[in-house]
């Protein structure tokens, strides 16, 4: 069973810059969530399926953006998440965000999702692994230290064999990965312990980085997919 929130839940809110009318796109993995920052604060919402999320990111932006006082016209700023995770995800998010800051003139920025999973999961001062299985016998791998408003990447993003990523993975530290990692890589007991399941790149995250990243020209902006396409 899925343990994200379901189709529609809001999640938690977070503390951020309230002066922005700011849209978040995170679509690396599914089914996709979108946030949105205006002048009644911010909205986060899973977007129902992975096969569907193409048609529902933009209704879900406009009604969202209702809702926290704005409208699409009036967005300062849109961040996306960038990868590594599903290809097509990526490019329905990418090329959204892109129609996006192209259509109202918007600030573009782009934030590799797993420093928004990080951001969201670890506490400040802790550091923590993400484990995710890319499929084919292959697992992304990256470390991140979580600072007060930030994090800091120990080891970037990288496509690893099972038993490299068991190996990486033996340091007693939190780890963050989909349910499929643990029989997938053949992580023993121990590991296995300090995986969690529940947690996800999700768009209130990269709401929260985007700020503190640098500002993208429109073809500067590229999912950050670590294996050939097809692999």
């Amino acid at each position: 069973m899925d343990p994200r929130p379901g189709p529609g839940t809001r999640q938690p809110d977070r503390q951020g810059d309230r002066s922005l009318n700011a849209i978040a796109i995170e679509t690396a993995t599914r089914p996709g969530s979108v946030a949105v920052q205006g002048n009644r604060g911010r909205r986060v919402e899973n977007l129902s399926s992975h096969s569907t999320q193409a048609r529902e990111l933009l209704p879900t932006v406009q009604r969202l953006s209702s809702e926290v006082g704005t409208t699409v016209q009036q967005v300062s700023d849109v961040f996306v998440g960038t990868g590594p995770g599903s290809y097509t995800g990526l490019r329905v998010g990418i090329a959204t965000a892109l129609g996006l800051a192209y259509a109202t003139g918007a600030t573009l920025r782009a934030v590799p999702s797993f420093e928004a999973l990080a951001f969201d999961s670890l506490k400040p001062t802790e550091e923590g692994f993400i484990a995710w299985n890319a499929r084919a016998q292959r697992f992304y791998f990256a470390r991140y230290l979580r600072t007060e408003e930030d994090v800091a990447c120990l080891v970037p993003p990288r496509i690893v064999r099972g038993s490299q990523l068991r190996e990486l993975l033996k340091e007693s530290l939190p780890i963050f990965g989909d349910a499929t990692v643990v029989e997938a890589a053949e992580l023993n007991a121990d590991i296995a312990e300090r995986l969690r399941e529940d947690v996800f790149p999700s768009a209130g995250g990269v709401l929260a980085l985007g700020p503190r990243r640098e500002r993208r020209s429109l073809d500067e902006v590229e999912p950050l997919y670590l294996r050939e396409f097809g692999a």
